[in-house]
């Protein structure tokens, strides 16, 4: 991405003074009228763009905004914005008045929202978004499987946002890397949110089906009533959820297997790899394949940088070879399922890239790829009857939407 010129604006107030700044592409030229002798009131605004690997503050030290400043911004703004939720290529607005206070910060976050901060007459921070809302619409799509499942919704413009919902939806009961064949068919109906006519996000996935080899499975999203949270169940009212995630990546392909007789790509000598390596792109997200609590984040000899979780009932992850750990990751830390808690690397004696993935149950490895995890529970009997009623709704929608254009990608503009 090319550097986008920051611009540094000083703005002169005072009874009687117009002050003009002129920004030419090779200088900052000033002209002033003075009146009478009133004092300055003196105004310093910054504009800039996040650049790919930058943080805030780091773009604030690239446009020259001081350290003092950045202290002011992050103290005013404690418990109120999480400035580490900045991503490339979004804008930002900064005002200061002459002895370093702030005045307003503006961040568009995307086409559709602005975090605006900004201190009124009597020195009281505010802090207000700005959202335009968004159209939501349910699309239904079905499609079939020669290679393997991203390759088949990739190939039909389908949002990755998607794919990957659609992943971590099955995620306890398929393996997408080893467990799908050519011919397996798959149907989802999901939402979708839409501004100024362009996909804005993916939303949440309200019924899915895989019909495949190794059987067929289901998947219904559910609120529990009174609450603001919603899992997914199987078409008898069986939680999907178990006691840990069946790969905590998004890999290309595995390339090595758990064995207790493995030759070492680098040492050359047979020896035990009681885990599972899965092949990913340097800096993929790793995520946590269940509750609990960091054991040990750092370096571990030759699985360089690594990290083990105790998920509790005896079971222990462990994650290594990472290029680096998610912000705030450390011993004693409490993670949540499906929480990025590292990023896909080489360190330590790694050949390439990969997540070397193992599990101990009891104290003893199990291979990840044959764990049979313990179910979640059921959908409480009081609400069984509300949850078929709304899964027959939803099947009956995406068969409605399945049936409009006869296409497998449709629309509606209903919500449920």
């Amino acid at each position: 991405m090319k550097a986008k010129r920051s611009i540094i604006i000083l703005v002169l107030f005072f009874s009687g003074l117009v002050g003009l700044f002129v920004k030419s592409r090779d200088k900052l030229r000033v002209t002033e009228e003075h009146t009478n002798n009133s004092p300055i009131n003196l105004l310093c605004f910054f504009s800039g763009v996040i650049e790919d690997g930058e943080s805030l503050y780091l773009s604030f030290k690239r446009i020259g905004v001081p350290d003092r400043i950045w202290a002011k911004l992050i103290e005013a703004m404690r418990g109120k914005v999480d400035f580490r939720r900045i991503h490339p290529g979004e804008e930002y607005k900064l005002a200061v008045s002459k002895d370093g206070s702030i005045v307003s910060f503006e961040h568009r976050c995307s086409p559709w929202e602005c975090l605006r901060i900004y201190r009124d007459s009597l020195g009281v921070m505010h802090t207000v978004r700005d959202t335009v809302p968004f159209t939501r619409i349910i699309r239904s799509y079905s499609g079939v499987i020669r290679t393997t499942l991203w390759d088949a919704m990739v190939s039909d413009s389908i949002p990755l946002g998607l794919i990957d919902n659609l992943i971590r939806v099955f995620a306890y009961d398929i393996d997408f890397a080893t467990e799908t064949r050519s011919g397996d068919e798959f149907s989802v109906l999901y939402e979708e949110e839409r501004f100024n006519g362009k996909i804005a996000r993916v939303g949440d996935i309200l019924a899915a089906e895989y019909r495949g080899k190794f059987g067929t499975y289901h998947a219904y999203k559910f609120e529990i009533p009174n609450t603001k949270s919603y899992y997914y169940y199987d078409d008898k009212g069986r939680s999907l959820k178990r006691s840990l995630l069946r790969t905590p990546v998004a890999f290309k392909r595995i390339s090595s297997r758990f064995s207790y007789s493995r030759l070492h790509p680098i040492l050359g000598i047979r020896r035990p790899h009681l885990g599972v390596d899965y092949a990913a792109p340097t800096g993929t997200p790793v995520i946590a394949a269940g509750d609990g609590v960091i054991e040990f984040a750092g370096w571990n000899g030759g699985f360089g940088n690594f990290i083990s979780i105790n998920h509790g009932h005896g079971l222990i992850t462990t994650y290594g070879h990472l290029a680096g750990f998610a912000r705030g990751i450390k011993k004693g830390m409490r993670v949540r399922e499906g929480q990025v808690i590292g990023y896909v690397g080489a360190t330590g004696l790694a050949t390439g890239p990969h997540l070397d993935y193992r599990i101990q149950r009891g104290g003893k490895f199990v291979d990840p790829l044959k764990l049979t995890s313990i179910p979640g529970p059921p959908l409480p009997a009081q609400y069984l009857s509300r949850f078929q009623a709304q899964k027959r709704a939803y099947l009956n929608l995406m068969g409605a939407l399945a049936y409009k254009n006869g296409s497998s990608n449709n629309q509606s503009d209903n919500s449920p």
